[in-house]
């Protein structure tokens, strides 16, 4: 009977500490509210390549486009993106060791490397294609 409630217990050990490793953990310096600005990239004479994630409008006289931003809020299990259309809630994965943001949104797939600008305010996301997102806390969390 000793040994029953000895397994029972190790079991149960293992299955608490099971649960914990693979428990979405966003790091403290990420969690919360941000500002996403769209950089674009001029690729040709005409052309401007920019991340898919950015969305746009075209002004009214229709020669000109505008990059709009967009906010971005993470949790510990989730992200929340706000456009101007609506919000959307995805999963995400973030893997502190390579620095590395993934999530599906709208359908697409996106693999970010977090450049911390500075680690309290500013992120840079540079996707494996080039393209970038700059990031900046909308509430900062210290004063500069």
């Amino acid at each position: 009977m000793k040994y029953r409630s000895t397994l029972f217990f190790i079991i149960g050990l293992i299955f608490l500490t099971s649960t914990q490793v693979f428990a979405q953990e966003v790091p403290a310096n990420l969690a919360g509210d941000w500002v996403a600005k769209c950089i674009p990239e001029k690729t040709k004479i005409n052309e401007m390549q920019m991340c898919g994630i950015c969305h746009t409008s075209v002004s009214d006289d229709g020669e000109s486009l505008e990059v709009r931003d967009f906010e971005v809020n993470f949790t510990n299990s989730e992200m929340i993106a706000r456009f101007e259309e609506g919000n959307e809630t995805v999963p995400f994965k973030y893997n502190q060791q390579t620095q590395h943001i993934t999530f599906v949104l709208e359908e697409k797939s996106y693999d970010f490397s977090v450049l911390y600008v500075d680690v309290l305010s500013k992120v840079i996301w540079k996707s494996v294609d080039g393209t970038i997102v700059y990031l900046e806390r909308k509430n900062q969390m210290r004063k500069n």
